[in-house]
């Protein structure tokens, strides 16, 4: 599984990038053998020059050939980036729990 990291618009330091990936790393962590790769994108959010609001994309591709894309926009580069992994690990415990769930108990 692998993390990629694409910066548009500004300059992140190491430590930050660091930080990101990190928090993704842990966010799909328990459900690696389910992922291919995570891409995670940082812009700063251009609909208002004034506005320094960043947004920051990730989208996880799965084993099973689709793909879940979350978006959050934030003042704080860090805050973005926590949401938006928080969000992905939700949505895949979920996804995890109705296929447990999904399928047939043997009665015999």
């Amino acid at each position: 599984m692998q993390i990629y990291l694409r910066v548009l618009g500004r300059d992140l330091p190491p430590s930050l990038k660091m930080l990101i990936e990190q928090h993704f790393r842990f966010a799909v962590y328990p459900y690696r053998s389910a992922i291919d790769s995570v891409d995670v994108q940082l812009s700063k959010d251009n609909d208002d020059p004034s506005d320094s609001r960043v947004h920051c994309r990730a989208r996880v591709h799965l084993r099973s050939g689709r793909s879940l894309t979350i978006g959050r926009r934030d003042n704080r580069v860090e805050t973005a980036v926590n949401r938006v992994a928080k969000r992905i690990f939700h949505l895949l415990r979920c996804r995890n729990e109705r296929r447990r769930t999904a399928r047939p108990q043997c009665t015999a």
